[in-house]
């Protein structure tokens, strides 16, 4: 892998929509929505799709980012991101409670995940179709833990 640091003079902007998509359709989950319209529920609906957007582009930038630059700064930037924002959560969304310090949020899940993507792809670099395989395995995963565990919380996680 080059180690030299490349940076590209164009900017393909889709990831900048994908995120834009991502924000209007949470902003939709998230909106206190007073009437129960067929349209509020078709927005509260669409909404629900958002952290897959998230997701989708975090692994997208993680991927492209591999052929940008060293893989050690990519993990470290993503772990600092962890860090972070595993310190922010207690603060931010559950009132100053530091016992769930360890509690895993969405950003931290997007973090994981990224750099779980940058670890497969610089020291395996599998064809495309491994992440799709990768990613039904662990939505069926996480239905079957659904099924035989509904108490547990496991399935927050994956």
């Amino acid at each position: 892998m080059n180690e030299n640091v490349s940076f590209s003079p164009s900017r393909d902007y889709t990831l900048d929509y994908l995120k834009a998509i991502g924000c209007i359709l949470m902003l939709m989950v998230h909106s206190e929505l007073v009437s129960l319209d067929q349209v509020a529920r078709i927005a509260r609906f669409s909404g629900g799709f958002a952290p897959h957007f998230f997701f989708t582009v975090a692994g997208i930038t993680a991927f492209l980012q591999v052929g940008r630059y060293t893989t050690k700064s990519i993990l470290m930037s993503y772990l600092w991101f962890f860090f972070l924002s595993a310190c922010l959560t207690p603060l931010v969304l559950h009132s100053g409670q530091l016992d769930i310090l360890f509690y895993i949020e969405l950003l931290q899940i997007i973090a994981l995940g990224a750099m779980l993507v940058v670890l497969i792809e610089h020291f395996l670099k599998p064809s495309h179709w491994v992440y799709l395989l990768i990613a039904i395995s662990i939505a069926v995963l996480k239905l079957v833990i659904e099924f035989l565990l509904p108490d547990h919380s496991l399935p927050m996680l994956l």
